[in-house]
C-alpha cells in the first residue's frame, strides 16, 4: 500500500527547505468542505478510540469525538465543533501538527488507501479557535496552591486543568522561555514557536504563574518549593541517554536535544542558524528527533547528512493492516527534504557508531555493522572509517533528573508505588514523559490531566 497521503496542505519540498518556517499550508475553515465530505459517519468511530491491537495503538490518545466533530463542520456549526474539539484536547493547535496521526490510520477509508485528513481539519479548527476565543478565568480561586516542576505538554495540560478548578497554579522551569520539549524539542517546521507562545500566553491570563530560568535542586531549593505547596507535581520531563564510545568528548560530538535548542535560539534571534553549514554531518539514531535533526541540517545547508541505526531496516511494503499504523519505511517529510537538496534517502540501518576519531575536532567514524541473534544486537567485525566533521547523538531519553530523583526518594525500578499511579508520596505526583517515556505528546497531555485529576481529588478529600 502507498504511504497516507497529507501533501494537499504541506509546502513543497524545494520550496520549503529555504526557510525555518512550518511545512504546512493554512487552511480556511471554508477550504475544508471538500475534505469533510469524504467521512462517512461511522457508526464505530475507530478514529477516536483510544485502544491497542495486536500491540499496536490505534485512534486518538485522548478520544475527540472526530465524527461528531466532521458532523457538526457539515453543517457550518464551527464554534460547536471547536468546543467539541477542545473538551478532550486542551491544546489542538499542537498536536495536531505533531500527532503522529493514528486516527488517520484507523480511518476505514484507509483500506482503500484514501483516509479523511483529520489533522488537516483538526488542525485548522483549532488555529481557528485559538485566534477566536477570548480566556474564561475561573469564577472562583481556591486558596490551595498547586506547584508543578516542568512546563512541557504534561506540565502544561496539569496546569491547565487546575487553573480552570480555580487552584493557584506555579510552573517552575529551567529553560528561559515555557514549553520543554515543545519549544526547545521539536524543529520550529514542526511546530511553530510562536504557537506555543499563543498557549503559554492563554495559560498566563488564566492567571497560571511561570517563574522562568528556575531551576528546582539548583536555582531553588526542592524543600522551599514543597513547603510552600498544597501539592507538588513533578513534570520534568526525561533526559538525554547517554552514548558511550570512544572520541564523545571530541569538538563537533553533540546529542540531538542540544543541537535542536540551539537551532531554535538561532531562529527566533536572528531568523536564520547555520551551525552545520557546509559541514558533513553524521546522526546516531531514528525516530522524530532525528528526523528534525535532519530537516534543520538540511536548511542549515550542510556538505552531506546521513544517519545510522543499529536496528533492522523497516519493511519496503507495508505489513500490518487496517486499523493498524503502516509499518513501512514510507518517505516522510524530513527524507523528502533531504532528497530535495541531496538527491537520495539520509538512512542507513544495522549499523552504529564502534568509535569517534580525531584529536580536537570529529575528522572520521568508524562504522560496524549490527547483526540482531536472539533479539540482541552484535557488533560485527568488520569496520569501515568515514570522513565526517559533526556527529550528532539521537538515541532517545530516560526518565528523572538525577537530583529529582534524589531528593523526592522516587523508586526508579517501579517509579511509583501508589495505587493512584502518579503520587509518589503524600502531596507529591509524578506525570508525563518523566513517568511514561513513549515520546508521544498526546499521551504526555493525557497525563498531565489525569495527574491534575487526582491532585484535585487530594486536595479536596
Amino acid at each position: 500500500m502507498k504511504p497516507l497521503k497529507r501533501w494537499l496542505t504541506l509546502r513543497r519540498p524545494i520550496d520549503r527547505i529555504k526557510d525555518f518556517d512550518e511545512i504546512y499550508t493554512p487552511l480556511s475553515i471554508d477550504e475544508l468542505k471538500p475534505l469533510l465530505g469524504k467521512c462517512i459517519n461511522c457508526s464505530e468511530s475507530f478514529c477516536s478510540k483510544n485502544m491497542y491491537v495486536n500491540n499496536s495503538f490505534i485512534g486518538c490518545p485522548l478520544e475527540v469525538d472526530i465524527n461528531k466533530i466532521i458532523s457538526l463542520l457539515k453543517y457550518d456549526l464551527v464554534d460547536e465543533a471547536y468546543k467539541e474539539l477542545i473538551k478532550n484536547n486542551p491544546f489542538p493547535e499542537i498536536t495536531e501538527r505533531i500527532c503522529k496521526g493514528y486516527c488517520e490510520y484507523s480511518c476505514i477509508n484507509s483500506k482503500e488507501n484514501n483516509p479523511i485528513e483529520i489533522k488537516n481539519i483538526l488542525r485548522t479548527l483549532a488555529d481557528y479557535g485559538l485566534d477566536k476565543y477570548e480566556i474564561e478565568k475561573p469564577s472562583f480561586r481556591s486558596n490551595k496552591k498547586v506547584s508543578i516542576i516542568g512546563s512541557g505538554a504534561s506540565g502544561l495540560a496539569c496546569a491547565n486543568y487546575l487553573i480552570d478548578k480555580g487552584y493557584n497554579v506555579t510552573v517552575y522551569e529551567k529553560e528561559k522561555e515555557a514549553g520543554g520539549t515543545l519549544f526547545y524539542g521539536i524543529s520550529n517546521m514542526r511546530l511553530d514557536k510562536k504557537i506555543v507562545n499563543k498557549r503559554i500566553e492563554i495559560l498566563k491570563k488564566k492567571g497560571v504563574n511561570f517563574l522562568l530560568d528556575t531551576e528546582v535542586t539548583r536555582v531553588i531549593s526542592p524543600m522551599d518549593v514543597l513547603k510552600e505547596s498544597d501539592a507538588l507535581v513533578i513534570a520534568s520531563g526525561v533526559v538525554k541517554r547517554r552514548f558511550v564510545c570512544k572520541g564523545m568528548g571530541l569538538k563537533n560530538v553533540m546529542y540531538a536535544t542540544d543541537y535542536l535548542k540551539k537551532v531554535t535560539n538561532n531562529i527566533l534571534t536572528t531568523g536564520k542558524s547555520n551551525i552545520l553549514e557546509n559541514k558533513s554531518v553524521l546522526i546516531l539514531g531514528s525516530g522524530d528527533t532525528t528526523d528534525d535533526v535532519i530537516s534543520y541540517a538540511i536548511r542549515e545547508n550542510a556538505k552531506m547528512v546521513a544517519t545510522v541505526d543499529h536496528k533492522n531496516m523497516p519493511p519496503l511494503k507495508r505489513t500490518t493492516s487496517w486499523p493498524m499504523p503502516d509499518d513501512s519505511i514510507n518517505n516522510n517529510e524530513a527524507v523528502l527534504d533531504a532528497r530535495s537538496k541531496m538527491g537520495m534517502d539520509p538512512r542507513s540501518f544495522n549499523m552504529t557508531i564502534r568509535e569517534i576519531n580525531g584529536e580536537v575536532s570529529v575528522d572520521s567514524v568508524k562504522i560496524c555493522q549490527v547483526k540482531w541473534v536472539d533479539n540482541k544486537p552484535v557488533l560485527m567485525e568488520h569496520d569501515q572509517i568515514f570522513p565526517i566533521d559533526v556527529v550528532i547523538v539521537s538515541i532517545g531519553n530516560i526518565g528523572f533528573e538525577e537530583d529529582l530523583i534524589n531528593y523526592f526518594d522516587i523508586d526508579i525500578v517501579n517509579k511509583l508505588v501508589d495505587e493512584n499511579h502518579h503520587k509518589n508520596s503524600k502531596n507529591v505526583f509524578i506525570c508525563g514523559e518523566a513517568l511514561i517515556n513513549n515520546g508521544i505528546t498526546a499521551f504526555a497531555i493525557k497525563d498531565g490531566i489525569k495527574c491534575a485529576k487526582e491532585v484535585e481529588e487530594y486536595l479536596e478529600a
